[in-house]
C-alpha cells in the first residue's frame, strides 16, 4: 500500500527515521544468531568474531527465508533453507548452486551503534543524527541501568511528546513544577523544553535530593530526538543525570518503552552508596512509578485525537516537527 502523500505523526503505517533500541549489549554473544522484530520486519542479529555487532533485514533475498534461523560459517550469515551466505554489509558472497547466470543480491544492513551498554539500529540508509552523549565523563566512568521494557497502548510518538506535556505533570503526578519552561525546536531533528522543580516542600524526599545534587532545585532539559527516542537530563557541580526514553511500535496500536538510566560514578565511599545506589535506585522507582500512572491512567484508555489550544504550544511543535522527519521502509 502507498503511504506516501501520509503525514508521519501518530501513524502505524510509517516508520521514521531514527534510532531504535534492540536489546542489552550482554545479551548479544559471539557465534549466534538472535531473531527480532522492528518495522513488521524480522531482522537478524548477531556478534562477529571481532565483538561488532551485524543487524540485517531476516528475509533471505532469494526465496525469503528467514534468516534469524540460520548459523554463522565465519562471520558470514549462512541460509538455513539453500545455503546462501551473507557478509556484514548484507551482500550475497556464497551460493553454494550451480547458476548458468552471475546473481548479485543483498539484504539490508542496518547502521549499528553500542552506547550505554546496549544496542541500538538506525531505521534508514545511514545514521542522520547521534544518540545523545552523557555530558559528565565517558563510559568508564558511568553507571548505567537499563529498566524492564513496558508495552504500551500508545503509538511511540504520543509516549515522546508527553515528556512535553507540563500540565500533565501537574495534574497527573502532582509535580509541582514552576512556570520558567521554555520550548525550542533546536534543528531539524530535535526539540527541547527546560523546567525547574523547586525542591522547597517538607520531606525526607526532598532533603535528599538537595543533599546529593546541592541545590534548592531540580533543572531539566527533556529534549526529543526524532518521534521515538528522548532523554531528561539534569546537570549539576555535584551530580549530573541521564534518563534515555527509546519507543517503538509492536503493532495494534501499542508500543514497547525502553528506559535507561545513566548517571555518573561517585568517588568516595557516601557519593558511591548516595549516588550510585541510592539515586538510581530512587530513579528506578520514580520512573517504573510513573510509567505506571501514565500506562494506568491515562494511555491504556486514551483515543488520541487531538484539538489543541493555546496552552499545547509544545505539543503543537513537536507533531509539526515530526510530520516533517523523514520515514524509511525496509526494501525486500
Amino acid at each position: 500500500m502507498d503511504h506516501q502523500n501520509e503525514k508521519p505523526f501518530n501513524n502505524p503505517n510509517l516508520f521514521g527515521q531514527g534510532w531504535y533500541y534492540i536489546c542489552p549489549s550482554r545479551d548479544i554473544k559471539k557465534g549466534r544468531v538472535y531473531s527480532f522484530e522492528r518495522f513488521g520486519k524480522k531482522l537478524a542479529v548477531y556478534r562477529d568474531s571481532q565483538g561488532a555487532v551485524t543487524v540485517l533485514h531476516g528475509k533471505c533475498a532469494h526465496l525469503g527465508a528467514d534468516l534469524s534461523r540460520g548459523q554463522l560459517i565465519g562471520d558470514r550469515l549462512e541460509c538455513p533453507f539453500h545455503g546462501w551466505q551473507y557478509d556484514r554489509s548484507g551482500a550475497v558472497v556464497r551460493i553454494p548452486q550451480k547458476l548458468q547466470k552471475k546473481v548479485s543480491r543483498c539484504v539490508f544492513a542496518f547502521p549499528v551503534t553500542e552506547q550505554f551498554k546496549a544496542i541500538f539500529i538506525f531505521n534508514g540508509p545511514e545514521p542522520l543524527f547521534p544518540i545523545p552523549d552523557f555530558p559528565d565523563g565517558g563510559p568508564q566512568q558511568q553507571v548505567i541501568k537499563i529498566l524492564k521494557g513496558e508495552v504500551i497502548n500508545v503509538h511511540p510518538h504520543i509516549a515522546t511528546v508527553n515528556g512535553f506535556d507540563i500540565s500533565h505533570f501537574r495534574f497527573v503526578h502532582g509535580l509541582d513544577l514552576d512556570d520558567s519552561q521554555q520550548v525550542e525546536v533546536l534543528n531539524e531533528h530535535q526539540m527541547r523544553i527546560t523546567w525547574k522543580l523547586p525542591l522547597n516542600k517538607p520531606g525526607w524526599l526532598n532533603r535528599f535530593l538537595k543533599l546529593i545534587i546541592g541545590q534548592p532545585f531540580v533543572d531539566m532539559e527533556f529534549v526529543s530526538i526524532g518521534g521515538n527516542q528522548s532523554y531528561a537530563r539534569h546537570v549539576s557541580k555535584r551530580w549530573s543525570i541521564m534518563i534515555l526514553f527509546n519507543n517503538y511500535e509492536i503493532g495494534d496500536g501499542r508500543s514497547m518503552t525502553t528506559t535507561i538510566i545513566i548517571g555518573k560514578k561517585g568517588k568516595g565511599l557516601w557519593k558511591w552508596i548516595g549516588g550510585n545506589l541510592l539515586m538510581i535506585g530512587y530513579l528506578h522507582f520514580a520512573m517504573n512509578y510513573i510509567l505506571d500512572q501514565d500506562r494506568k491512567g491515562i494511555f491504556d484508555h486514551l483515543d488520541f485525537q487531538p484539538k489543541f489550544t493555546d496552552a499545547d504550544e509544545a505539543l503543537v511543535k513537536f507533531r509539526q516537527l515530526v510530520n516533517q522527519l523523514p520515514t524509511f521502509e525496509v526494501p525486500e
